[in-house]
């Protein structure tokens, strides 16, 4: 994932029971958290080597992708309940705990200054010596 934005992602497979019982459950999840939490899912029977890295034994599995830059090792499996009102709570109570470090960047000219914070929005901290 190339997103630095908080993910849920169930990695399924097609023939699975527990996973055709889940998918409205999702669908609906997927719409509540439409603008607060990205939402995807991934047929692990075509993209098996992406299950395999993420250590998909059993379907559905349910993983959330912290708020980020992505790697292997963050992924937080998800042991709740499988409906609708349980994965909205757990999705938007991750998102409170992921908030994003604050960006820091050091500005040596002015140059520097009108290129990041000319038109930009967002909180700056400017230090003199």
């Amino acid at each position: 994932m190339h997103s630095e934005d908080l993910w849920i992602v169930e990695f399924y497979a097609p023939w699975c029971g527990h996973c055709k019982r889940l998918e409205p459950e999702w669908n609906d999840a997927a719409t509540k958290l439409k603008g607060e939490v990205k939402v995807g899912k991934v047929d692990a029977t075509v993209e098996h080597k992406l299950a395999s890295r993420f250590g998909i034994n059993g379907y559905p599995t349910i993983k959330l992708f912290p708020t980020g830059p992505k790697s292997d090792g963050i992924a937080e499996n998800y042991e709740g309940a499988r409906d609708s009102s349980s994965i909205v709570n757990w999705a938007l109570e991750k998102k409170s705990a992921y908030k994003p470090a604050a960006k820091v960047e050091q500005l040596l000219s002015q140059e520097d200054f009108d290129q990041v914070c000319t038109n930009h929005r967002g909180r700056f901290i400017i230090r003199s010596n």
